[in-house]
């Protein structure tokens, strides 16, 4: 798809599906537990600051501890407030 695809116009699970694998997590898009936790995190409204905030601590230490993968490293906050605020 070009850069300027609107994915808005997708359904919200395919938008959801999207922002996950984009990230690229390696492996971990065939990793259930990686993929509930990214979900409930970012998409489970119900959630409080700080449970989200745990989820996202746990999901870090999964990713790091079974892939090697730094999600601080790959997450940019800044760039995905830039763009789900422009959504």
């Amino acid at each position: 798809m070009p850069d300027d695809y609107d994915y808005g116009d997708l359904p919200e699970h395919d938008q959801q599906e999207f922002l996950y694998d984009t990230i690229g997590f390696g492996d971990s898009p065939q990793d259930q537990h990686a993929h509930d936790m990214f979900y409930e995190a970012f998409y489970n409204d119900d959630l409080s600051i700080s449970d989200r905030i745990d989820i996202m601590d746990e999901l870090s230490d999964y990713l790091f501890d079974e892939y090697g993968i730094d999600f601080e490293a790959i997450w940019d906050w800044d760039d995905f407030r830039s763009w789900y605020d422009a959504a």
